[in-house]
């Protein structure tokens, strides 16, 4: 279930009003709606609002996985080299190269989805999240390309 479906079903179960909500949480009901609409993310703050007021679980909400820059840069250059790549001299140098920048990647993510398992007080106590940080549920794209086009790379590399 999306944040806004979460928010739309509990604010139907709780039987009330977009209005009502919005006045509880202290922002406007056209605020709220793009809330409901998916149309903006409530920072934690909010987040943590809403779920008193609707009475449901803060989590499991899902973090961002955004990829470091360095790390989707890294990828970036490599792939670089193995489409520049001149002979199969390079082959096996070029394969170990993109597996390791591919595997970074591939590590963070699994990271961070083990830390979507994680209580908001751990998440706040290790400094995940901190003020304004916004939960959607939402994975880079770039990143996820790039890995798709490591990986096809490196089976022609084999």
């Amino acid at each position: 279930m999306s944040y806004c479906e979460k928010l739309l079903y509990y604010r139907k179960k709780s039987n009330m009003t977009q209005e009502q909500v919005a006045k509880l949480i202290d922002t406007s009901k056209a605020n709220y709606c793009r809330y409901e609409k998916g149309r903006r993310k409530p920072d934690i703050e909010t987040w943590s609002k809403l779920a008193k007021v609707l009475n449901f679980d803060e989590f499991p909400m899902e973090i961002d996985i955004i990829y470091p820059e360095e790390m989707k840069d890294e990828l970036k250059s490599v792939i670089k080299k193995c489409e520049n790549r001149k002979g199969n001299d390079e082959n096996t140098k070029l394969f170990y190269e993109l597996h390791n920048a591919s595997n970074n990647l591939m590590d963070y993510r699994m990271k961070m989805l083990d830390l979507s398992k994680t209580s908001l007080e751990e998440k706040v106590l290790n400094g995940i999240i901190t003020e304004g940080t916004v939960l959607n549920a939402s994975i880079d794209c770039e990143g996820e390309m790039l890995l798709d086009k490591a990986l096809k790379i490196m089976g022609k590399l084999l």
